[in-house]
């Protein structure tokens, strides 16, 4: 009967381990949705700006300017470069992509893994009336 006690600590073990994995893979997981949604809700605050913005100065580049400058806030990026990530249109609508890396436990720590914690929203903003 001595093994009993053994046989038990190697169940209990296998189970802690398996429970902290899962914990670890879901605390990933809810890290990445909470990001992707907070990301998406940038982009659509970040193209209202820019369309706002577009709309006193002007200026195409002037709203670059303040949407990539709002967008380091946040801790994403923005390129004003690139004509699939910012774009003015002439009815003042601003579409834009914006790029987020999530905060994960490991996920960002294994190599074939990161690029699930690489992020892109759309964004698409009209300038309020006033």
């Amino acid at each position: 009967m001595k093994d009993s006690g053994s046989i038990v600590m190697g169940w209990l073990t296998k189970v802690v381990l398996v429970l902290s994995l899962l914990g670890v893979a879901a605390f990933d997981g809810i890290a990445l949705v909470s990001a992707s949604f907070t990301a998406d809700d940038h982009a659509q605050t970040i193209a209202r700006l820019a369309a706002d913005d577009y709309r006193q100065s002007k200026s195409p580049a002037h709203a670059c300017a303040t949407a990539h400058n709002e967008a380091l806030l946040n801790g994403e990026t923005l390129n004003c470069g690139d004509p699939k990530d910012f774009q003015v249109y002439q009815d003042g609508r601003v579409t834009l992509v914006i790029h987020r890396t999530a905060s994960t436990l490991w996920l960002h720590r294994i190599s074939f893994l990161k690029k699930y914690g690489e992020l892109t929203s759309n964004g698409v903003g009209r300038a309020g009336l006033s």
